[in-house]
């Protein structure tokens, strides 16, 4: 099953107040394909050819559009970076009233001859409840260890990776900042959040992304 974050257009639209054919026709210009399920106009979330974040993206095509006329330095990817950033904040604060996960899960349309028949399990009532306590165990303990956390958590956690020289892939430094990993990876070489400084980094002979945390 694949899992992919999304931005419903119409949100999107109504959440930053955009003409819809507006959006639309930046999409054509920036070659974003816009794709419909339903009454669903969406596009992804992250742009693997841009490497960066859609919604950022728009907003500051949107910004370029209206002072110059023009997406000269939006269509050939030499944005200002501090000035995507500040999109990119600005789309972060409101990223979730607009965007969504589709699943999609591959469908076997012939059985093959090979295939073995499965006898479903039977499940009783007993095992339904005793699944539906566990679970609910598991929720309850990870909400009261969450909430035992004191608010300081995600700088005491910043500050002992920097003070240990460790470096960050994507991921962990996304869940240190309450992040997708896909908005880590579109961040530009250098960058500040939480009163800590962020560089990107890569190690000899490895061609993943890291960050050093510094001060």
């Amino acid at each position: 099953m694949n899992t992919q974050e999304l931005i419903d257009l119409n949100k999107f639209r109504d959440t930053f107040s955009i003409n819809l054919q507006k959006i639309k026709s930046i999409c054509a210009v920036l070659s974003i394909s816009t794709e419909k399920q339903g009454s669903v106009q969406y596009i992804p979330l992250f742009n693997e050819t841009r490497n960066r974040l859609n919604d950022g993206l728009l907003l500051y095509a949107i910004g370029e559009q209206e002072n110059t006329g023009k997406l000269d330095k939006t269509k050939s990817n030499d944005l200002e970076e501090n000035q995507y950033l500040i999109c990119i904040d600005k789309a972060e604060a409101e990223r979730k009233n607009y965007v969504f996960t589709l699943k999609n899960e591959a469908a076997i349309t012939k059985k093959p001859k090979s295939a073995i028949n499965i006898t479903p399990a039977i499940t009783t009532e007993g095992d339904r409840t005793a699944d539906f306590l566990q679970a609910l165990s598991l929720a309850i303990s990870k909400s009261i260890s969450e909430a035992q956390k004191p608010i300081t958590a995600p700088q005491q956690e910043l500050y002992d990776a920097m003070e240990k020289r460790f470096l960050l892939t994507n991921e962990q430094l996304g869940k240190l900042l309450g992040l997708s990993k896909n908005t880590i990876s579109s961040k530009p070489d250098e960058w500040r959040k939480l009163g800590f400084r962020y560089t990107k980094v890569k190690e000899e002979g490895s061609s993943a992304t890291l960050w050093k945390i510094s001060q």
